[in-house]
């Protein structure tokens, strides 16, 4: 006889487990998903990403 909690914990960490990974996609920059290649396409226009890239920078400086 299996453990009464052995089925209960798999369906759990399985359904946090897609929880996780379908918060990610909507977290995420892709504009099309294609799920059975993973493959993401991403349309970020390049002044916003620089910008992101600059403001990081500075926000890392530590002023004394």
């Amino acid at each position: 006889m299996t453990d009464p909690v052995l089925i209960p914990a798999i369906l759990s960490l399985s359904f946090s487990g897609i929880i996780g990974i379908i918060s990610q996609i909507q977290h995420s920059r892709c504009t099309e998903i294609n799920c059975l290649g993973c493959s993401c396409i991403r349309k970020v226009p390049r002044d916003e990403e620089e910008k992101k890239n600059t403001d990081n920078t500075n926000n890392d400086e530590i002023i004394a």
